[in-house]
């Protein structure tokens, strides 16, 4: 990679480690597009960031969004 390359990824990776210390759902949905493919643990495939977000939310709540809560 070239040293551009390296520092942009730098800065991504910093963002969502810093994000996610911060359990910060949103900081971490910032770091998708708008339209971006998203699938974790689960067969479920998301799209959008606004399904990120989501997926974020369950995980600091730690629950699995896919999945509901028995009742």
């Amino acid at each position: 990679m070239s040293s551009e390359a390296d520092a942009i990824v730098s800065a991504v990776i910093a963002k969502w480690c810093a994000g996610f210390a911060k359990l910060d759902a949103a900081a971490l949905s910032s770091l998708y597009a708008k339209n971006a493919f998203f699938f974790g643990s689960n067969p479920k495939l998301y799209r959008g960031r606004a399904a990120s977000l989501t997926i974020s939310m369950g995980c600091r709540a730690g629950a699995n969004p896919a999945r509901p809560s028995p009742r």
